[in-house]
């Protein structure tokens, strides 16, 4: 047994162009940089303004400050003493070599 090919059916398309209108709706954006430079204590929120969407852009910004803990003053001061007569020292002597001490 072989096996033969029978055409039993078919479907036939015919192309035609159709011209029709269609809208395309396109939207586009414009971004403006507003430069506040100013310190603020709580974020500012995202808001509307009309159909403006404005967008706050916080920075955070460490701050060094100088704090002062302390002062030291040192004033000159003079003072004389005089010293106790059994601590003062002698200077050293010769002594002749025939002399018995």
């Amino acid at each position: 047994m072989g096996k033969e090919r029978i055409a039993s059916g078919g479907v036939r398309v015919d192309e035609q162009p159709i011209a029709f209108d269609v809208d395309l709706e396109h939207e586009d954006v414009e971004v403006e940089r507003v430069f506040i430079n100013r310190m603020v204590d709580v974020p500012a929120q995202t808001r509307m303004d009309g159909d403006v969407l404005v967008v706050p852009i916080h920075e955070e910004i460490i701050v060094k400050h100088l704090f002062l803990v302390e002062e030291l003053r040192i004033n000159p001061c003079t003072r004389t003493k005089t010293p106790c007569a059994k601590n003062r020292c002698t200077s050293p002597r010769s002594i002749p070599n025939n002399v018995d001490v």
